[in-house]
């Protein structure tokens, strides 16, 4: 790391509780064999191609420690620090995959049998094993226990629309993004919807059997919102239900002059209905 990554660093991590990854007394018998920080346009030295990502959603710092397990099994060790909790749900939203082992633990969790990920407050956190072996991964379950605790940060709270029972079982599906490239890796299909929009967030998830998309799109700027409202032929004071122009069919609704809720959908009546009715409920 050079003489200005460091110095990078530590201004931004300040009192981090993160700042150790494996403070003595941890895991009995570890060894940390590397350790590796990270600040700012630096992180591109560590992500090979992915490191613009990290920046449009908010990334701060990073910690990374190769760990050796007494048996010799290593792990690797990393934990993001992000802007915000949102940003942080953001970057373990759209890098999730292969969630096959879910632990009451953790609100926002994905485990897999090398590599288990989640995010907690204004970290993402992720840990992963060469060999899938039953130790390694009940010692990243621990260690990573260990890292949330240590946080002392409440959990990132999804938006309304996505808390409803019936939408339960999408809430490890959700995506957040909040840019171009979180769209490209998330939602390619909308790049054209978004084209020209410069701050949004946007939450989705796509419906069980390719039967679309449904999404909640917050603007920051009223020209984004207007703009994005013209290409749906519809205005962003009408706060009804409407069907968007064009294909594929949208279901359009407006909460507020900011705040937009979109079902995309191949469903016809009845089975289109439950979804309709929460997309019209109010926020709260």
């Amino acid at each position: 790391m050079s003489i200005l990554a460091a110095v990078l660093f530590l201004l931004s991590s300040g009192q981090d509780s993160l700042a150790t990854l494996l403070p003595e007394g941890t895991c009995a018998g570890c060894t940390v064999l590397r350790t590796e920080r990270y600040a700012g346009s630096a992180l591109a030295g560590y992500i090979n191609g992915g490191a613009e990502l990290y920046k449009e959603y908010g990334f701060v710092s990073l910690t990374m420690e190769e760990v050796r397990l007494p048996g010799g099994e290593d792990l690797v060790v990393e934990a993001y620090r992000m802007r915000t909790p949102a940003a942080a749900y953001g970057i373990f939203s759209i890098s999730r995959s292969g969630c096959a082992t879910p632990d009451t633990a953790f609100t926002h969790f994905c485990g897999g049998t090398t590599q288990i990920q989640c995010a907690a407050g204004e970290w993402y956190m992720r840990i992963t094993n060469g060999t899938g072996s039953p130790v390694a991964r009940e010692s990243s379950l621990e260690l990573l226990r260990s890292l949330v605790s240590r946080t002392g940060q409440p959990r990132y709270p999804l938006p309304s629309l996505f808390a409803e029972p019936a939408l339960a079982a999408y809430a490890g599906e959700l995506v957040l993004m909040s840019g171009p490239l979180g769209v490209q890796n998330g939602l390619p299909d909308w790049e054209d919807l978004l084209d020209g929009a410069a701050e949004y967030t946007l939450h989705a998830v796509r419906l069980q059997g390719d039967q679309g998309i449904l999404a909640e799109l917050r603007f920051s700027r009223a020209q984004d919102a207007v703009g994005v409202a013209t290409k749906l032929g519809v205005d962003v004071n009408d706060e009804r239900l409407r069907v968007a122009v064009g294909a594929p069919k949208r279901h359009v609704l407006w909460t507020s002059p900011l705040t937009l809720r979109i079902l995309e959908t191949t469903l016809f009546p009845p089975d289109l209905d439950p979804y309709l009715e929460v997309l019209s409920r109010p926020r709260h």
